[in-house]
């Protein structure tokens, strides 16, 4: 499942912790149990910390500009 960043900035607010349930729970994704892709497409200003899916690298860089991290497994 893909989700943009652009997405994210509609759905969550800064700070907010994004994970597969937080997708989820957003109706962003369809289901938990398959891996999830942050693409780039978008613009984000909030800061969010990403765990649990697959992150491009322009998304993360997008991620990392405003102030916001990727954690990874």
């Amino acid at each position: 499942q893909v989700v943009n960043v652009g997405d994210l900035e509609k759905a969550f607010t800064d700070g907010a912790k994004v994970g597969v349930k937080q997708l989820f729970a957003k109706k962003l994704i369809s289901e938990t149990k398959t891996k999830v892709k942050i693409l780039g497409n978008g613009k984000i200003t909030i800061k969010l910390s990403v765990k649990e899916c697959l992150v491009s690298e322009a998304a993360k860089a997008k991620i990392e500009k405003v102030g916001g991290e990727v954690i990874s497994k």
